[in-house]
């Protein structure tokens, strides 16, 4: 097991991916958006139930990447003192087509959480304000 945890927090469409095999390469048990994906189809999801479920599975990898890490560095900060942070970011116009070609309209609780609606269609200015802020 690696020294210390690693977190990926750059947003989806950012080469999470791309880290997730890095870090899977180097030995790492990695965590990603599947460890939330039961979270997606809920009608009500708090930050709170997602920040509770993110800490007990950063207790068990090595390293995470992709969602909902980002809005999570302080308490992860906090919870694993001592661990490395990865910021990966990609030009917002780019960020925002690739969100809005894979993710469309198609309603998902964990991002409502994230960027404050369920999908980017028509809440491209949101999820922009959010990606940069």
């Amino acid at each position: 097991m690696p020294a210390r945890k690693v977190f990926g927090i750059g947003f989806q469409k950012t080469g999470t991916t791309t880290l997730g095999v890095i870090f899977d390469k180097l030995g790492y048990r990695v965590a990603g958006y599947d460890a939330f994906r039961q979270f997606a189809a809920r009608d009500q999801l708090t930050r709170e139930e997602v920040e509770a479920h993110a800490l007990e599975v950063a207790k068990g990898v090595d390293a995470v990447k992709d969602s909902p890490w980002p809005i999570l560095y302080k308490s992860l900060d906090r919870a694993f003192t001592g661990s490395k942070f990865i910021h990966v970011t990609r030009a917002p116009e780019t960020w925002i087509r690739s969100a809005v070609k894979d993710f469309g309209s198609e309603p998902n609780a964990l991002r409502e959480v994230i960027y404050g609606s369920r999908f980017p269609v028509g809440n491209e200015e949101a999820w922009l304000e959010r990606y940069t802020r």
